[in-house]
């Protein structure tokens, strides 16, 4: 895992665009205690909010590559599609069918 590091030119992108959301009204409550500290703090907690969406984009992108494996698998079980047809479910949606009919190995 690579160690984030803030320079000071970030710490000054940050400051300024605190500043004209102060400007605007908005972040009414950083108006009196706006300071480097609460600024790391803030960059902080978005790097944490930034980590987290990254681990549960991961995982959603195993269970989607999982299921579409699985119904290519099911797919290619000539009983399995008649018993489609004979419920009337022989068609599948264009995106899902794209999803199934990609080479293995390409990202999902």
């Amino acid at each position: 895992m690579r160690i984030l590091q803030i320079t000071a030119h970030e710490i000054s992108q940050t400051h300024q665009a605190a500043e004209i959301s102060l400007i605007n009204g908005a972040w009414t409550a950083l108006t009196k205690n706006l300071s480097v500290e609460t600024l790391m703090k803030t960059y902080q907690d978005d790097v944490e909010r930034k980590k987290i969406l990254l681990r549960k984009a991961g995982v959603t992108r195993s269970e989607m590559l999982f299921l579409t494996q699985s119904l290519k698998t099911l797919l290619s079980d000539e009983n399995f599609v008649t018993l489609l047809r004979a419920e009337g479910l022989a068609n599948l949606p264009k995106t899902v069918a794209d999803r199934v009919s990609r080479i293995e190995g390409e990202p999902v």
